[in-house]
């Protein structure tokens, strides 16, 4: 059954839940940026003798009530992994469907913007093709026809084209350059949290290169049966991970060297912003 939610945005939930997110915001360290790889809505079809299409269909119910349930949660930014590129492999009617009804729903978010949190939420598509509006208080970010390592390789070329054109200097290019065109390329900050249904534990070419001190969290629910309680037994889990992880990116960013070359800071930051409105093109 579809979420049902208010006019302005805001998913109905009942009180005792309200209770919990109330609890969990003020005990609790919830991560600002929680990416999600909504697996397992075939073999949630298959379990239930239903067509494929309609086990898709229904994982998008469950995104649209998981984004509302980060909402309440005071998550500020989200990224679902709604496509890969391997899937184009899939069979043909079961492809179709998918780019239809990621057509048809597309459609439906810009109409009625209440059901990913009203006006102020940024929707940006992630993948071969990149769309967004220029809201920035809230960011969803949706992988289609996405490939994490394709990421990486088109960021290569961004930089390759970046010297040639005389933009950078070839001693620009370091490993931190090639994190920055990354994210100015994709979902803008690396997530603070990785949350994978249906039991499987592996990324599947999903944020490889912005997850190195990101928490990983494998649920066993198919992303149709994910429930507001799965989604606090991962916040839970990442109470316990969060220090170590911050603690080993400090240490780590501590031993790169910082330029103090303003040239070169102001190249680089030109060449960013010419690497974000390329990518739109």
């Amino acid at each position: 059954m579809p979420p049902n939610f208010t006019e302005d945005g805001v998913l109905q939930i009942s009180w005792y839940h309200r209770i919990f997110f109330w609890l969990i915001r003020f005990l609790f360290k919830v991560p600002p940026h929680i990416a999600f790889i909504m697996d397992g809505n075939r073999r949630f079809a298959r379990s239930n003798n239903m067509e494929l299409q309609l086990g898709h269909s229904a994982g998008f119910d469950t995104m649209l009530e998981v984004l509302g349930w980060c909402r309440h949660l005071g998550v500020t930014q989200t990224t679902v992994y709604a496509l890969s590129v391997d899937n184009w492999s899939r069979s043909e009617k079961e492809v179709n469907y998918l780019v239809e009804l990621a057509r048809d729903k597309a459609c439906l978010m810009r109409e009625k913007r209440s059901l990913i949190g009203g006006t102020g939420v940024c929707v940006r598509f992630v993948g071969e093709k990149q769309h967004s509006n220029n809201s920035k208080s809230c960011r969803l970010n949706i992988c289609f026809s996405y490939s994490g390592r394709e990421e990486i390789i088109s960021a290569s070329e961004e930089i390759k084209w970046g010297v040639d054109q005389g933009i950078l200097h070839i001693d620009d290019v370091s490993e931190n350059l090639m994190g920055q065109c990354i994210l100015a390329r994709g979902i803008g900050t690396p997530p603070d949290l990785v949350i994978r249904t249906s039991g499987e534990v592996r990324l599947s070419d999903f944020l490889l290169w912005q997850t190195d001190f990101t928490p990983l969290v494998f649920l066993a629910p198919l992303w149709p049966q994910m429930s507001v309680w799965q989604l606090f037994k991962a916040i839970f889990r990442f109470q316990f991970s969060y220090r170590q992880v911050k603690s080993a990116q400090r240490r780590t960013e501590s031993l790169k060297s910082t330029s103090t070359d303003f040239e070169q800071l102001e190249r680089i930051e030109k060449f960013l912003q010419l690497v974000e409105q390329r990518s739109y093109n």
